[in-house]
């Protein structure tokens, strides 16, 4: 499973549906991540890296592919 860390130099380019890792940035840990295909205007408004712990990291993942356009949120116990 790949990660996306703050440290990354490159741009973190996901796939549809793909679970990935997220470091929670000065904390050491990881959050479990899915990828989602969105046909909302406002995808910033639920994505996981908008605001809160992993906000740091928004800027270091690509959200629009093409005519895709995702967002991304939390992976808990298998529920999104």
């Amino acid at each position: 499973m790949r990660r996306l860390s703050i440290s990354d130099k490159e741009m973190f380019i996901p796939e549809e549906g793909e679970i990935f890792f997220a470091e929670v940035q000065n904390k050491g840990i990881d959050r479990k991540v899915k990828t989602m295909v969105t046909k909302s205007i406002d995808s910033c408004e639920n994505c996981v890296f908008c605001r809160g712990e992993l906000n740091p990291l928004c800027w270091g993942v690509v959200c629009i592919d093409g005519h895709k356009k995702y967002t991304f949120r939390r992976v808990s116990d298998g529920k999104i």
